[in-house]
């Protein structure tokens, strides 16, 4: 009866008996060999060992081009018999799915009901569609949360999935090593070789809960009181950084999910009109170098405001310009998420426009679930800007330096939000190289 080994892992081999008695100096002449049945003899390089017990042994690991093989390993001192053997079945590896979840951190709306949002929607997922999952991963982002909300973000995700791997990363480089490899510091593929249960992990579905900017994911965005833009750039992932990503590490029909904003947007502007026509003219006369433009929806009442300019003697129009649509000013195909799905040929998910978490709390009057919610000391929150939020934030934990949080996960899903105007609010599909598909 063969024994069954994993692509990768060593085992250690040795000679149960010999048909006569042999010196010490005599074992250590034993050589091996192998053979594939039905093939011919190989044989190793090295010679093996005497173990503390005096065995003769050898350590052997077996490619993955054995994969599915019978192989017969000999240990022998003139020529390697095949009857004198041990039979080795090298086992085929099984291609096993893994989810991946990434929560980013929350420095740039730390607000009573903002703070803990990204965490509750990973906990969601977990509880709603993954609590069976063999492999099934979240990475995480610390900056900001205390260790008591890390602790219940912790404790939420384990009691749906007590399987789960929670890996803290401060750095996008640890990001991209663990989507390589499995491993945050890339000492190891383990993506590259089966695990003991001989599975080869890689990525089946990748979720992202995180701030994000057009084709940028900033997992560590933040603002002060003023609006210019703090950004952790060691902790941000944007289309120069795709090529790092290795497409071997995903599964053939792996499903990236984007709920950062704006990935599949390729635009900073902030609204959107179109289709139509621009007039460019001069709104005083032409010395003064002031230009303005004005949209019309045809082209017939542009010709007719552009020919209007042009018959006075002080206000002149320069030119009439197409303004393609919404969709198209917004180039998703030059966006992140575009990128992403061409160069790994998988689905990407994601929205044009923001991403709109003000479900999370929105627990209609769930009482199950309002009779859990729980509320976290945190010196770095603010008074929200909504009115509504500042009272329940206030009625309900007693102050705005405190943030709610509920070990149920997010009561309700992700979903667009109404900012840049003018964009469709469709969740789009990314394909590699085809135009995105509104669902």
């Amino acid at each position: 009866m063969s024994k069954e080994v994993i692509i990768g892992k060593e085992y250690v081999f040795s000679v149960a008996e010999f048909n006569k008695d042999l010196s010490n100096a005599d074992k250590e002449k034993v050589e091996w060999a192998w053979k594939k049945e039905g093939g011919e003899i190989q044989y190793f390089e090295k010679q093996g060992y005497i173990d503390d017990q005096g065995n003769v042994s050898k350590k052997i690991s077996f490619d993955k081009n054995l994969a599915g093989e019978k192989v017969y390993v000999m240990p022998f001192l003139e020529e390697p018999d095949p009857s004198v053997s041990v039979i080795i079945q090298v086992l085929t590896p099984v291609l096993a799915k893994e989810i991946l979840l990434i929560t980013g951190t929350e420095k740039e709306s730390e607000t009573f009901g903002n703070k803990l949002m990204f965490m509750a929607q990973t906990v969601r997922e977990v509880k709603v569609n993954y609590p069976d999952q063999k492999y099934l991963t979240v990475l995480y982002y610390p900056d900001d949360y205390s260790s008591e909300q890390i602790g219940a973000f912790k404790e939420a995700i384990l009691n749906f999935n007590d399987k789960t791997d929670i890996i803290e990363i401060d750095t996008r480089q640890k990001m991209i090593d663990y989507i390589n490899t499995k491993t945050i510091d890339a000492s190891i593929n383990d993506r590259e070789l089966p695990n003991d249960d001989n599975d080869i992990v890689q990525i089946g579905t990748l979720k992202i809960f995180s701030h994000g900017m057009p084709s940028r994911f900033t997992f560590g965005l933040g603002w002060p009181i003023v609006p210019v833009e703090i950004n952790n750039v060691d902790q941000e992932f944007n289309k120069t950084h795709v090529p790092l990503l290795q497409k071997e590490a995903f599964a053939a029909d792996a499903e990236l999910y984007s709920f950062a904003c704006r990935s599949g947007n390729n635009s900073t502007a902030r609204s959107f009109v179109g289709p139509g026509y621009n007039v460019e003219y001069y709104p005083i006369n032409p010395r003064s170098l002031i230009t303005t433009t004005k949209f019309f929806e045809t082209r017939a009442e542009a010709q007719r405001f552009y020919d209007d300019k042009n018959s006075g003697l002080i206000a002149k129009a320069i030119r009439i310009e197409e303004v393609p649509t919404p969709f198209e000013q917004a180039k998703p195909q030059e966006s992140l998420a575009q990128d992403i799905a061409n160069h790994l040929d998988i689905k990407v998910y994601t929205y044009l426009v923001r991403s709109n978490y003000a479900d999370t709390w929105k627990d209609n009057g769930d009482e199950i679930y309002k009779a859990q919610y729980e509320y976290y000391e945190d010196e770095d929150a603010h008074n929200p800007l909504n009115p509504k939020d500042w009272v329940r934030a206030y009625r309900s934990s007693g102050g705005w330096d405190e943030v709610i949080w509920n070990p149920q996960g997010a009561y309700g899903p992700v979903k667009a939000g109404y900012t840049p105007d003018g964009l469709p609010r469709n969740l789009y599909l990314f394909t590699k190289d085809a135009e995105p598909v509104a669902q």
